[in-house]
């Protein structure tokens, strides 16, 4: 059921032989299309209209239908003057077009449709092709009777016929009857000169969605086609967009009819909807529609309009040359080969066949790099380009990112983008991050999840160094853990916070001071301070400064200090024997012994030389010339040997000079000096039978003689134990009164 709204307006009345009425505001069909009722008299109207409407089976005996009827001939019939309440009567009819007509809206939402024309009049055919082609319509086929109009359907495929009555072979009424029986959906509008009341409602029984009266205007006859071709594509059409509105979705409702749904008319929908063309996918569109066609009855969704995305600037990436890249894949081959081995087992010794072996000790699991190594390249970021959605609505882009904190002040960037190290170090480099630390920080232990270390800057272990493992620093060395049979080395200070076992075959090197707990079975030089906290046991430990072990003891090994050493006691109860020089310094006397060998050599070269020479020179009584060129290479040689002895001899003063400046003769022993003790001191030996309990200081004396300070008197140290003269290191006596002394 549709509503026929039924109001009063200015009747439109033209005089003449006929009346035309445009009901097209009174009569309507929501969803169809309205139409003019054109009477011959206005006289004739409440008649026409009641036998028109009687003849489409509607119930004229009701009384809300004679009230309408009622108002519709009193505005009919020029009652201006009548006031009439509006009304809404409930009937359901298809629109009706009776002779010429006056002028209605075209509705909106028209399809382009494939029109087949059915008429025995060439001239008529090219009447209506004309229109058809004003309209926009391209896709016309003729006939010139129903027999022929059939025989065209099939290949045709109409969404549209206009069919005359009055036809040779097959009338238009006969066609009407046969078509529907195959096609009960596509319009069907008869055009002819059969005007009486009768012959339209057969007709629209027949099937005929609308009836125009021969003649007709051009417009009549486009008003009807658009209506026939009209589509509710708002009722059958949706939009949604995602977020940004860059992708719009077209949803098709479930229809009965496709009837003159495609692409032109969907992208009329959207650009109807202020969706840009240049955005709609004609593509989509048609896929759209070949699904509808396949399954009209469901629901139907696709994107057919996609924006332009906000492309956002690049921002500035730091990629690693390859030569750190390589380090980095080497490490993490490492790393996977240490987790398949498991970290409680040590891993296989590389195979010496395979040049793609991983030696897990040797290799670090750092990346170190040193000051002036080239590191990554930079490529600066670039802008964005800004997107737009579908409605032509700008989408801001980002810039890209200048991401300068990527790097810190130990990466220097050039003009070219090439990234060196500013500092020397290990290396960090994470898409977040590009960085070089001076100080390697070990959380656990030095094993080989981390291989043996070679650092240009600081290390600090919070764990212990395992077995067979190294490291070996620029600058100061931290360990807390223990350090096992392992190699320490720096060139700065070295602190071992808990100690060093080392089994007789660790080793450490410090060149500037060394801190530790303890050191057990350890060989090592510290080229400035030591301070040992609790012992030094069986181990052979070379300081060339000062000796700090107040509260240590000195057990077993052998301990050499260049200046003075300070300890707790030497020896033990048990009788351990125990070695300690004061006052040495071995590489110095190494020397010193090396120059001294020369010199005699030289002193008896020359010695030779100088007898040969007057041995010759008293065997000739007169020389020739090549007796005198004799004599002459051998004073040359003389002089050779001179030349190179005296030179021995200032090295000599200078190496003495060092050994003086550098050494210095006092031990301090706070509890005792145990028997089985061994006391080195420059030119001598001394051995203690007995255990000497007490604060002891041992010195040489101003001429060289060694001397102890035993319990507040100061005694010649050979009162309390065995001192020989030994030449294992050599005695500095620089004055003669102490020469004379000491001889």
């Amino acid at each position: 059921m549709f509503q026929l709204p039924v109001e009063v307006g200015e009747p439109k009345i033209k005089s003449g032989h006929k009346s035309t009425h445009d009901v097209s505001g009174i009569i309507g069909v929501s969803g169809e299309m309205t139409g003019t009722i054109v009477l011959s008299m206005p006289s004739d109207a409440a008649s026409s209209i009641v036998t028109l409407l009687a003849g489409m089976e509607f119930d004229v005996d009701s009384a809300d239908f004679a009230d309408a009827v009622g108002e519709l001939v009193n505005m009919i019939s020029g009652n201006a003057k009548a006031e009439f309440q509006r009304r809404d009567v409930s009937i359901s009819c298809p629109s009706v077009v009776i002779g010429s007509g006056h002028t209605i809206a075209v509705p909106t939402g028209v399809i382009p449709m494939k029109i087949l024309l059915i008429d025995d009049s060439k001239t008529m055919r090219n009447i209506q092709k004309s229109v058809l082609k004003q309209l926009g319509y391209t896709e016309i086929e003729e006939a010139c009777d129903g027999q022929d109009a059939l025989s065209k359907v099939g290949a045709f495929q109409p969404d549209l016929c206009l069919v005359d009555w009055n036809m040779p072979v097959m009338d238009g009424l006969t066609f009407v009857k046969n078509f529907r029986q195959n096609d009960k959906t596509t319009p069907l509008i008869m055009v002819t000169t059969e005007a009486e009341k009768s012959r339209v409602i057969e007709a629209i029984k027949a099937g005929v969605n609308n009836y125009v009266v021969k003649p007709f205007t051009p417009d009549l006859l486009s008003e009807c086609i658009v209506a026939e071709g009209s589509c509710d594509l708002d009722h059958l059409l949706s939009l949604s967009t995602d977020a940004a509105s860059i992708k719009c979705t077209l949803h098709v409702a479930p229809t009965d009819s496709i009837k003159g749904l495609d692409v032109v008319a969907l992208e009329a929908f959207l650009t109807g909807r202020d969706v840009l063309a240049r955005y709609i996918d004609r593509d989509a569109l048609q896929r759209l529609i070949d699904e509808i066609i396949e399954t009209p009855k469901q629901e139907h969704s696709m994107v057919v309009a996609t924006g332009e995305k906000a492309i956002n600037g690049a921002s500035a990436t730091y990629t690693l040359v390859d030569s750190v890249q390589e380090q980095f894949d080497a490490l993490a081959k490492r790393q996977d080969a240490v987790k398949n081995e498991g970290s409680n087992s040590a891993p296989p010794p590389p195979d010496q066949d395979d040049a793609n072996s991983v030696n897990f000790y040797d290799q670090m699991a750092f990346v170190v790099v040193q000051r002036g190594d080239p590191i990554a390249q930079k490529t600066e970021g670039s802008m964005g380009t800004d997107g737009s959605d579908v409605f032509g609505a700008t989408i801001t882009a980002q810039d890209g990112k200048a991401n300068d904190d990527v790097i810190d002040n130990s990466i220097i960037v050039n003009e070219n983008g090439l990234c060196t190290a500013a500092v020397s170090g290990v290396l960090t480099a994470t898409p977040l991050k590009i960085s070089i630390s001076e100080t390697l920080e070990i959380r656990g232990d030095v094993d080989f999840q981390t291989g043996r270390i070679t650092f240009p800057g600081s290390v600090t272990v919070n764990g212990g160094v395992k077995d067979h493992f190294r490291i070996c620093a620029d600058h100061d060395i931290t360990i807390h853990g223990l350090v096992e049979c392992a190699k320490i080395e720096s060139l700065k200070n070295i602190t071992l916070t808990r100690g060093m076992a080392g089994k007789d075959t660790g080793t450490l090197h410090c060149a500037g001071d060394l801190t530790a707990r303890y050191l057990e079975s350890t060989i090592g030089i510290v080229i400035g301070n030591a301070h040992i906290q609790s012992e030094i046991t069986n181990s052979s430990i070379n300081v060339r400064g000062k000796l700090n072990a107040e509260q240590a003891v000195i057990r077993g090994g052998k301990v050499l200090v260049s200046k003075e050493a300070v300890v707790n006691s030497i020896g033990s109860p048990q009788g351990v024997e125990t070695t300690i020089a004061i006052g040495v310094l071995e590489e110095l006397e190494v020397e010193l012994r090396a120059i001294d060998e020369l010199s005699e050599k030289l002193q008896s070269q020359i010695k030779s030389m100088t007898t040969k020479k007057e041995t010759y020179s008293a065997s000739i009584a007169k020389p020739t010339a090549s007796q005198i060129e004799e004599m002459m290479g051998m004073d040359f040689e003389l002089q050779e040997y001179q030349s190179r002895l005296t030179q021995l001899s200032d090295a000599r003063v200078v190496h003495q000079e060092l050994l003086s400046n550098n050494t210095t003769q006092r031990l301090v022993v706070n509890k005792a000096i145990y028997a089985k003790s061994v006391l080195y001191l420059p030119g001598y030996r001394v051995e203690f039978k007995q255990d000497l309990v007490g604060e002891s200081i041992i010195e040489l004396g101003s001429v060289g003689q060694p001397s102890i300070t035993f319990r507040g008197q100061t005694v010649p140290l050979s009162e309390h134990a065995r001192v020989l003269t030994d030449e294992t290191y050599l005695r500095v006596i620089e004055d003669a009164p102490a020469q004379k002394a000491a001889a």
